[in-house]
């Protein structure tokens, strides 16, 4: 069993990680930077929040590069489609669009990007899991406080100035295409 400032740190990790990786892909596919996160810092906590629920479910079947394949494929297909549908109810909008891929569901979710959950469910589960679980039990447990409380305070904040600007952003949006 880890600790919440252990859970906290691995979110915290996977949360850079995925941005990491989705800034890497956007960059391939667009051929420019682009910040992909929700908010302004170098965070995508969907990935981060995605390790700290679905990784037990891995627990029994790791052995299986095939099984891990295909229960991350389909969990994040369906977290990705879950966490679309609630921005979209939120925000009226979501922060990704796949309408231009092939297969894809509402442009929220894609077969093409179910195939990459899989592969990132194998690496993350195989490999990256455990390492940053190794690095984990070196770090001192005070550090590993101060971030389980610090993250949370400096992500919310984060967080609502960036949906406040944002919310400004669209309705000026709205406003231009009405003239």
């Amino acid at each position: 069993m880890y600790s919440i400032e252990e859970i906290m740190a691995v979110l915290v990790i996977f949360s850079f990680f995925g941005y990491v990786m989705e800034c890497l892909v956007i960059r391939k596919e667009k051929g420019h930077f682009e910040n992909r996160g929700m908010a302004r810092g170098p965070f995508l906590p969907i990935y981060g929040v995605a390790v700290v629920l679905f990784s037990p479910f891995f627990v029994s079947i790791e052995h299986s590069y095939v099984l891990v394949f295909l229960l991350g494929s389909t969990l994040a297909t369906i977290f990705e489609l879950t966490v679309g549908g609630l921005m979209k109810a939120f925000f009226g909008r979501v922060w990704w669009d796949y309408s231009e891929k092939p297969l894809n569901f509402k442009g929220i979710i894609c077969l093409e990007s179910t195939i990459g959950w899989g592969l990132v469910a194998i690496v993350v589960i195989k490999f990256a899991l455990k390492g940053v679980l190794a690095f984990l039990a070196l770090v001192p447990e005070f550090f590993l406080q101060v971030v389980a409380v610090t993250f949370p305070v400096f992500y919310g904040v984060d967080l609502v100035y960036t949906v406040y600007e944002r919310k400004k952003e669209w309705k000026d949006e709205q406003n231009n295409q009405k003239v």
